[in-house]
């Protein structure tokens, strides 16, 4: 999954309440902090 649809999926559960807003930004830092595979 690109970071894009992760970010979004993401922000699409906290709209409907299933994540709340320290999990998704505990996502968003696990998915940033990951080496990028782009070249």
């Amino acid at each position: 999954m690109s970071n894009k649809k992760i970010i979004a999926y993401s922000y699409i559960l906290k709209k409907l309440g299933l994540l709340s807003q320290s999990e998704v930004e505990n996502l968003n830092d696990l998915y940033k902090s990951k080496p990028s595979k782009r070249k």
